[in-house]
């Protein structure tokens, strides 16, 4: 193998931390820490659109059952991070439950669990969306389930700026060949989660399509990984669209994928201490 293929990794390792050695990160408040040992939390991290409120999911945490899962909410009171209202749990063990976006204000959080077994099979996974009055997070309409057996529905889980749509990945959906994955869209209609347009497919066997997903502000756009690369789609009047062809890696050392924020100073990472 050319040895100059093999250096790629420690180069590009070396150009990031001068590039952030340049710059100067402040830690806003103390560490947020999970609950307990293996909690895993920090694997999803979502924040309001002013940063000043943060969503902390912990896929594993059993505090209402082995590997239920929850999200914490916390707002910066003060450069204090203070939690708000309780913790939302998985419904049941094994749910997974830690999948967190917030939307933009940070009063209604979406929560993917995709271990999540309901009437429509084991391992189908769901979603629940939470609005939070006055400290208390209550969820808006009924659940949404995936679709079949082992979808893994929620495991990737986006919300709109305004919190009225939101898109669930689905990356084990069989429904356009074996775990080629699909994409679904639910706009907030009075209460009641309404798919909007057809299921946007993986199209493929093995294309995975789900495991991430970010909807644009407005919800009417929609990326998602696929087969390896980024796929966009556009909605109009109901009807999903490519927009463009595939983003793929420049290089065959990328793991491609994405992670959009709609601000710019603040930065979460998984060992869940905030700079600025």
């Amino acid at each position: 193998m050319n040895k100059s293929l093999l250096a790629l990794p420690a180069l590009l390792a070396m150009a990031i931390s001068a590039h952030l050695h340049a710059q100067t990160f402040t830690q806003i408040g103390a560490d947020i820490d999970g609950e307990a040992a293996y909690d895993g939390s920090g694997g999803i991290v979502s924040y309001s659109a002013d940063g000043m409120r943060l969503a902390i999911g912990a896929g594993s945490n059993s505090g209402n059952g082995i590997a239920a899962g929850h999200v914490r909410v916390y707002e910066d009171i003060g450069g204090i991070w203070t939690q708000v209202g309780a913790d939302i749990d998985g419904e049941a063990a094994g749910d997974a439950a830690g999948i967190a976006s917030l939307s933009a204000d940070g009063t209604r959080v979406a929560i993917g669990a995709p271990r999540n077994n309901n009437a429509n099979g084991t391992d189908a996974g769901h979603v629940r969306v939470f609005d939070e009055i006055g400290g208390v997070w209550t969820q808006v309409g009924a659940d949404i389930d995936g679709e079949g057996t082992t979808d893994w529905c929620g495991q990737g889980t986006s919300l709109s700026a305004d919190g009225m749509r939101v898109a669930l990945g689905a990356q084990l959906n069989d429904g356009s060949g074996s775990q080629a994955g699909h994409v679904r869209v639910f706009t907030d209609s009075a209460g009641v989660w309404v798919q909007v347009g057809a299921d946007i497919k993986g199209g493929a066997p093995n294309a995975t399509m789900g495991r991430k997903v970010v909807l644009s502000a407005d919800g009417q756009r929609v990326a998602t990984d696929v087969s390896g690369g980024v796929r966009v789609f556009g909605e109009v009047g109901g009807i999903w669209s490519q927009i463009g062809s595939d983003l793929q890696p420049e290089g065959i050392y990328d793991d491609f994928g994405f992670a959009i924020s709609p601000f710019s100073e603040r930065h979460a990472y998984g060992h869940r201490r905030i700079f600025q």
